[in-house]
Parts: structure tokens; C-alpha cells; sequence
């Protein structure tokens, strides 16, 4: 079983990006669950996988195929970019809107985290959670994938 930390999901999509690139790609991807939270939020410890949306552009095939490379350079599950979510209709939304905010769009690649509800009572909450959970951040953890960057904590 794969354990990803917050610094696994950076690397994991850097090199995403790098594979989709690689093969002259482009592609959507929606970032739900613990992942979103860990790159959004806070330092919330490790996840398995990073539950995903497959939005389009991009085939489903290419997509699969890159995250494979990945997961085969890091001897994690196959299943790290997990599109399961998709097909389980398991967006807990409770009635609630979803917000979209890109934390990488350049080049026809896309990668989105969802915010769902008011986003800055739920930004004051996870920060209060975090504080409990981890060590405060750094500004050297506050990005992604240059030139994108993440709010302070």
C-alpha cells in the first residue's frame, strides 16, 4: 500500500505534468478528498491515492498511462492518481457548490483542487486544524509547480 505525504502528491504531479509534456499532451485533472486538502490547506499526513476527476481535454488512456510511469518510478500502487471517485459518484458535495481553484494551468494541463462551501470560513477552519496536526509551513512548501503558488497557512 502506498503512503503519500504532502511532499509524495508534489512530486507525483510534477512528474504528471512532466510525462503528460513529455508526450505532447494536455489534460484536466480535478483534485478532491484528503490530496486537495493536504495541497490546499494543511499538512494533514499521508493519503493512499489522490482521488481525481478525468476532466477533458485529454484521452483517459494517456492520462492512465503517464500516471503509471510515475508509479512505476516510485514503486507506488498503480492506483496513486485514482479515478475511482468518478465512477462511484462519491463527491460529497452535500448540496453544496464545488468551486474549482487551479494549482497548475499552463500548456493545455490543468490541475484543479475542490473547495467546497464557503472557502474562507473552511481556509479558517483547516488552518486551526492544522495547527494541531503539524508543523507550521514554510514558505518553501507553499508551491506546487513554479510559477503556481499556494496561499500561506
Amino acid at each position: 500500500m502506498t503512503a503519500l505525504d504532502r511532499d509524495d502528491i508534489i512530486t507525483g504531479l510534477r512528474e504528471f505534468i512532466a510525462e503528460l509534456r513529455a508526450a505532447d499532451q494536455v489534460a484536466g485533472i480535478r483534485l478532491v478528498g484528503g490530496s486537495a486538502l493536504a495541497l490546499r490547506y494543511f499538512d494533514r499526513g499521508t493519503t493512499q491515492d489522490l482521488d481525481s476527476l478525468h476532466v477533458r481535454p485529454g484521452s483517459d488512456e494517456v492520462v492512465a498511462a503517464a500516471a503509471s510511469r510515475v508509479a512505476r518510478r516510485h514503486d507506488w500502487d498503480q492506483t496513486w492518481l485514482n479515478f475511482e471517485v468518478t465512477k462511484a459518484d462519491a463527491l460529497p458535495t452535500l448540496g453544496r457548490v464545488v468551486a474549482w481553484e487551479s494549482i497548475y494551468d499552463q500548456d493545455g494541463i490543468v490541475i484543479q483542487v475542490g473547495v467546497i462551501g464557503s472557502s474562507e470560513r473552511r481556509r479558517r477552519t483547516h488552518v486551526r486544524v492544522s495547527s494541531s496536526r503539524c508543523e507550521p509551513s514554510t514558505g518553501s512548501r507553499t508551491r506546487l509547480v513554479v510559477p503556481v503558488s499556494f496561499p500561506a497557512h
